[in-house]
């Protein structure tokens, strides 16, 4: 099985958040893949400026989105 490339999530109470630097990361990755961070959102479902803030670790990460992103950033 493929391992995703995001970093573990970490949970505050009943929310999930991703680490600060997981931004930095996807965009990398997004040079690599030929694609934007607006594929991205686009493709999991998000307003740009939400799956921006949900990768800076600043908004709580629903499952599904999350799901979708590992599935997709590999």
């Amino acid at each position: 099985m493929e391992m995703s490339l995001l970093p573990d999530i970490r949970p505050e109470g009943e929310e999930r958040y991703f680490p600060r630097e997981t931004e930095v990361m996807v965009q990398r990755w997004c040079t690599m893949a030929k694609m934007s961070m607006d594929d991205i959102a686009d493709k999991v479902g998000v307003p740009r400026s939400s799956l921006s803030l949900m990768l800076k670790g600043v908004d709580p990460v629903p499952v599904i989105v999350e799901r979708k992103l590992r599935g997709l950033i590999r």
